[in-house]
Order: C-alpha cells, then structure tokens, then sequence
C-alpha cells in the first residue's frame, strides 16, 4: 500500500510576495513564560480578504475551480503553496481538496520556514489559540509544550509568529476543508540547517501516522525570469518525487543558482520540506505525487 503525499506547485510566472528574513536573532525557551494571548490574523486584507463572507465566498470558488479529489490510498501530507490567494489560491486549493474531509485528524502538523526572523531551531505557537476571519483555530498547546520542554530544539520564539505569512495562509484553507475534530501545531523553523531538519524529522517522526496531517508551507523559486524558473523548479520537483534528500540539497545549494539572474532561493520553504523528506525517507511504502 502506498502513502500518497500530494506535491503542488505554484505557476512560477506569478508574483510572490515573500520577504527576505531578516537577520535578528531571537531564541529563548524563556519566552514560554507569557500572557495567554490568540495569534490574530495579520494578512487578512492582504494575501486573502478580510470579510468572513467574502472569504468563504473565495474559498468556496477556488475548491469549485481546482482539482477535485482523486481516488487512491490515504494522504499523510501536503506541500502547498503560501503565496496570495489571487496568486495561488486555486492550486493550493487543489492539494486541499485531496483530504479526506470525513477523517477526524488528532493533529494538524503545519510546518513552514520563517521569514522575517532568523533563530536557532523551530519555534511552536503555544501563547494560545490562532484567529482567521472564519474563527478560532484550536492549538494542541498540550502537545505543544511537551515538545518544547522535551527537546532543546523546540522553543516559543513570538516573533515567529506574529507576522508569519506561510503559516497563516493555511489557516483558512484547514478551516474550510476540516470542519472537526482537530487540532493545529504551528511550527516556524528559524535556522537554516540541514541537521536541524534531521533532528525535527526524528521528533516528529512517532506522529507521522493515519491519524494526524501534515501540511508543509512553501513556494518554489523566487524571482528568476519564466524560462529559468521552468527549468529550476522541474529540478526540485523531480527530487521531491524521488523522495531523496541529498538530490534536493544538491539543487536547493547548487553553486550553478548564483548564476541565475534574479534568483534568491529555489524554494523559501526548502527546510520544511527537507523535514518532511527526511520523515520519509527510506521508506518505500511512502510515494510522493504530483497532480
């Protein structure tokens, strides 16, 4: 039987609009000592509307638009896109609609890379819960605190969150799609390390199972010329799909990248994705699917 992890891309012909990080480093366990406060949203207005029927409005078309589900074994995980909705919605739409909506998950890993503050490990909301213009979304703070007290590489960094546009993009697509019975985990990687993604796939690995979904947040190449991203981005989809690490690291740190005008990276998310790869690799009843 085989594990279906659907892999979705986004048209790099469209403008992103991802920022650099920054080079501020901010990383203390310490700052699990906090008010209990939800994480509001910050983008709504910009990379999604703001007004909760709007929003369901657009929902609504973008999965009416996108690829509808397809038959076949169950799905572990997806890698989506976090650009605007206007950009990307639809095709991210797309791996969204691959869930089984009647499946009631335990947890909702959401994993992306951060981008505007630079630490050491990955950071993990647990201040409370997290807030879109559909509602509240719940956070396994349980779970949550557990990792961070037993493993040094977890912490709670707040400026991962505050303004961490991968992460929150996914919330209202999780809402509209899952209506029950879940929780999320929201997990910002703030180093650039290929031994930190090691260590987070080794952790997480007891909760890569049926009964949890894991949502990797990231977009492909950022900013070359439509020809060249063509090329770029066929490259890191193919080791994606041949689910091997030291073939997507090989492209994600290619010396040949600094050659191509307007690049600056091959993938804003490639440590989330990295972590998921090491999740499954060598594990030959795992495949990885494009649609």
């Amino acid at each position: 039987m085989f594990w279906k992890i659907h892999i979705h891309f986004l048209p790099v012909f469209f403008l992103l609009t991802c920022l650099c990080c920054s080079s501020q480093e901010t990383s203390n366990k310490d700052s699990a000592n906090k008010k209990t406060q939800n994480l509001k949203p910050v983008f709504a207005g910009q990379f999604y509307p703001s007004d909760k029927a709007e929003l369901q409005n657009n929902l609504a078309n973008m999965f009416a638009e996108a690829e509808q589900k397809k038959p076949g074994t169950p799905i572990f995980a997806i890698i989506v896109q976090n650009a605007g909705y206007v950009f990307s919605g639809t095709v991210a739409a797309s791996a969204y609609n691959q869930i089984d909506t009647q499946k009631i998950y335990e947890n909702v890993f959401i994993i992306t890379a951060s981008h505007r503050a630079y630490f050491t490990g990955a950071s993990i909301y647990t201040a409370g819960n997290c807030e879109t213009p559909l509602g509240e979304v719940p956070v396994n703070l349980t779970l949550a605190n557990e990792l961070i007290d037993k493993y040094d590489i977890f912490s709670y960094v707040p400026e991962a969150h505050y303004s961490e546009h991968s992460l929150e993009v996914q919330l209202p697509f999780i809402q509209y799609k899952l209506k029950k019975g879940y929780k999320i985990l929201p997990i910002v990687i703030g180093s650039q390390s290929i031994e930190d993604c090691m260590t987070l796939a080794n952790i997480l690995l007891p909760y890569f199972n049926e009964k949890n979904l894991f949502i990797i947040s990231s977009d492909f190449s950022h900013y070359p010329a439509y020809d060249d991203a063509v090329i770029l981005d066929k490259q890191t989809a193919e080791a994606i799909l041949a689910n091997d690490t030291e073939q997507f690291t090989e492209v994600i740190f290619a010396a040949a990248n600094k050659s191509v005008k307007g690049l600056s990276t091959r993938a804003c998310g490639w440590s989330a994705i990295l972590t998921l790869m090491y999740l499954t690799k060598n594990q030959e009843d795992i495949k990885y699917t494009m649609i």
